[in-house]
């Protein structure tokens, strides 16, 4: 999901931080976004704990943005642009860009989305903190793309927006999360009915371990007060000095005030003319790491905000829970939210804003009274514990974001598709079998079976299972077609060149079918110029089919040498997404061929590249922890492991090397002994990035196919290691010489990382099965003792 913020990182809003890094530990897969940079050269600590780096939009969005969504969505773009132009005043309130300037944001936001897409990762959710700009950001992405959000309004994002334009920002929110119950009065008065029902309160928490009591040694000590905040209007901090001065000459204390803003010096002036230079210092603005250790220190803590004639108020304010969780009684004024932290007479004293007597009489109660403090002070402790505790907070987010229940019923559903006693078709006892499967978090699943003579394929969402007897298959509409030799043989026929093509008779053989996208034909054509067999490939999308073309033709026509050998296509059908290659006859290698098919390899490598698509190993190593979040969110005990190792990877430098045409997918089963040749099918991986990938993800499958085999053996994949040794050595021989270890630290890397994709793989197969976490724990064998040095790679 997407977390949409005005600026990042604000010293003043710590509790978005500590929410992101708590969803975070709970699996949420989220990426934060901010529409500026704060600014401020005082930063939190927690802020560099954030897993993926902060992205930051800006007020014109970039015109390849522009193309990118309007080329996907036309209309919705169209009509968006439309909206935000027709639109000036939903802006006005409080706000730091126009409406123009928001759609840009959300331009650039759906732009990013599309190219998360692209790399495997689906952007499930945008969540705005604050309703002001950001609410409006995300109104208009969702207009953009259809994307669900919610919000969270807090205080003057909330109060300084005209009902109207709030109620249009919210119309089409799932949720609406606010911090305390005054905020939520204010929404029921001002938002339709339907609408009031999505308003939910979930408390800013902390982080209960940082901030921690400390008790003071008995003795004689001057008591001191800390209050913390920006130095804004809304505070009340003068208030608070006016109490201090009416307190000062019959009882000694200090009073610390951490913050900063335009006020300081006004305050500043204030503090000396009421005699208080003795007795308050303004310390500027700290990390909450200072934070702590003084309210630590302190033995009260003292806030007295009010609202502003414009509106400006406090929600329930951050600091006032620190300092609760910090052990500190507080004395406050009751505004917003702050009685729903603090309990008069339990574990704080209130009064009512502006009213200096009341603040003064109450902080003298605690000034003269230790027991008392330090009882209130374990009393607020426990509020804290109980109501306020960030991962318990998380907890919330999660079921209102729908990003844990949606996710466990779906693998729930799964689970259930592919257990024999509870599957959709069929009676069990070997009436239907589980021919397929893929499971992956966040995209809807797929079963094949064979039930007695047919093949069922069973599409799973959280919702239910939709079952359809093979060949219908909605994501391959034009697959019934494909299979039809009536349909299928006339169109290959005539594309290859065959004037009489309607007459001609084919025979068709199903040999793969991956559910929802793709299958593959062999086609036996008999009579005319056609005649012969071949491959015919149909997709699920018609742009693939025609990439697939393109690139297959242009890589076929360099010229190569032996021993490699590429199967021509022959023909595209756009109208039933077909790609057609020749037929190429030949027997599988066995161990002995490696060295033959690591030579048809280099062959492969060395071929000028044709128009083809990057493969930046850091898009997939981001995948890796995207989708190991997601498993580890349906399957805790399953998803850890493959975490770990997706962050060990994410987090290593791969190691630098050329860049060349690569196969993308390149297993033993791959290569085809022809004669004195070698074959090498299945060009639709190919693109372009270290050659050392293929290398790797060779020796990977065969490491992967021992474990297979041998579950119960942890050094089966040490058997493979002859095979791996000539395949190695055979290709590092075929190509230019490296320096010493650079190749072989570079197939080291790229098996792990082959490794970790056939993990996930494992895992959306057959998630209840020991080969994901023994496939990872061989990676990370690999990643302590490189391969190189177990001498598979010499």
């Amino acid at each position: 999901m997407i977390y949409l913020t005005r600026s990042w990182p604000r010293l003043s809003q710590t509790f978005v931080v500590n929410e992101v890094l708590a969803l975070e530990r709970r699996g949420v897969d989220l990426e934060v976004h901010a529409m500026a940079p704060s600014g401020e050269e005082v930063r939190q600590p927690q802020v560099d704990r954030v897993r993926r780096p902060v992205r930051y939009t800006t007020d014109a969005a970039p015109p390849a943005d522009h193309a990118l969504v309007a080329a996907r969505w036309p209309q919705r773009y169209d009509a968006t642009s439309r909206f935000a132009g027709e639109q000036p005043g939903l802006s006005s309130g409080y706000a730091n860009a126009t409406t123009r300037q928001c759609f840009e944001h959300a331009v650039q936001l759906a732009a990013r989305c599309l190219r998360l897409e692209a790399d495997g990762i689906r952007v499930t959710h945008l969540h705005a903190h604050f309703a002001h700009d950001p609410a409006l950001v995300a109104l208009l992405h969702h207009r953009l793309t259809g994307l669900t959000y919610s919000i969270t309004a807090h205080a003057r994002d909330l109060y300084q927006i005209p009902p109207e334009n709030l109620r249009t920002r919210v119309a089409s929110a799932t949720s609406v999360l606010t911090c305390c119950r005054a905020n939520v009065d204010y929404l029921d008065a001002h938002l339709e009915p339907s609408v009031a029902e999505r308003v939910r309160v979930v408390h800013h928490g902390i982080d209960l371990e940082q901030f921690t009591p400390r008790s003071h040694p008995a003795g004689e000590r001057v008591p001191r007060v800390v209050s913390v905040g920006r130095l804004v209007e809304k505070k009340g901090f003068p208030d608070l000095l006016r109490a201090c001065a009416a307190l000062a000459p019959d009882r000694p204390f200090r009073l610390t005030v951490l913050g900063d803003g335009p006020l300081r010096p006004a305050l500043e002036a204030q503090r000396t003319a009421l005699g208080l230079d003795g007795v308050v210092d303004f310390e500027g603005e700290h990390d909450s790491s200072v934070v702590v250790e003084t309210m630590r220190a302190a033995d009260v803590f003292a806030l007295t905000p009010y609202v502003t004639t414009d509106g400006d108020r406090d929600g329930v304010p951050n600091v006032v829970v620190e300092a609760m969780a910090a052990g500190l009684p507080v004395v406050a004024t009751e505004v917003g939210g702050v009685g729903e932290a603090v309990t008069h007479g339990h574990d704080g004293l209130l009064c009512a804003p502006r009213d200096v007597a009341a603040i003064a009489a109450n902080l003298g109660e605690l000034l003269a009274d230790p027991a008392r403090r330090q009882e209130m002070g374990r009393r607020a402790r426990a509020t804290v514990e109980a109501s306020f505790d960030v991962d318990r907070a998380a907890e919330q987010l999660v079921d209102v974001f729908s990003l844990a229940a949606r996710p466990r019923a779906h693998y729930e559903a799964f689970l259930g598709a592919i257990d024999p006693a509870r599957m959709p078709v069929g009676e069990g006892g070997g009436d239907c079998v589980v021919l397929d499967a893929k499971f992956e978090p966040g995209r809807p699943a797929t079963v094949l079976y064979r039930h007695a003579t047919r093949l069922v394929h069973a599409t799973v969402e959280p919702s239910g299972v939709t079952v359809e007897e093979f060949p219908t298959d909605p994501a391959l509409p034009t697959l019934p077609a494909v299979l039809d030799p009536a349909v299928l043989g006339p169109a290959l026929a005539g594309a290859i060149g065959d004037p009489d093509a309607e007459r001609v008779e084919a025979r068709l053989r199903l040999l793969r079918y991956r559910p929802g996208r793709r299958a593959t034909v062999e086609v036996t054509l008999g009579g005319g110029p056609a005649q012969g067999r071949y491959v015919a490939k149909v997709y699920h999308d018609g742009a693939k089919a025609a990439a697939v073309a393109a690139e297959g033709a242009a890589l076929v026509g360099r010229p190569s040498r032996a021993p490699l050998l590429l199967a021509p296509v022959v023909a595209h059908l756009p109208d039933l997404a077909v790609v057609a290659q020749a037929w190429v006859e030949g027997v599988p290698l066995t161990d002995a061929d490696a060295p033959r098919a690591a030579a048809a390899l280099a062959v492969l490598h060395g071929l000028s590249v044709p128009a083809g698509r990057p493969r930046p190993v850091d898009r997939e190593l981001r995948r890796f922890v995207s989708r190991s979040m997601a498993i580890r969110s349906v399957d805790p005990e399953a998803g850890e492991p493959l975490l770990e190792l997706a962050e060990r990877l994410h987090s290593t430098q791969a190691p630098p090397g050329p860049a060349s045409l690569v196969h993308g997918d390149c297993k033993p089963s791959q290569f085809l002994a022809c004669g004195d040749d070698v074959a090498i099918l299945d060009l639709d991986h190919c693109g372009v990035a270290d050659p050392a990938s293929d290398v790797g993800t060779f020796v990977a499958t065969l490491r992967q196919q021992a474990i297979r085999s041998n579950p119960s053996d942890p050094c089966a994949a040490d058997a493979t290691e002859p095979t791996a040794r000539a395949f190695v050595d055979a290709y590092r021989d075929a190509v230019a010489p490296e320096p010493e270890g650079t190749f072989a630290a570079r197939v080291d890397f790229y098996v792990a990382v082959a490794l970790m994709r056939k993990a996930l793989r494992a895992f959306a197969r057959s998630p209840l099965s020991d080969e994901p976490r023994l496939v990872a724990a061989d990676a990370r064998r690999g990643l302590d003792t490189p391969w190189r040095n177990q001498h598979v790679l010499g």
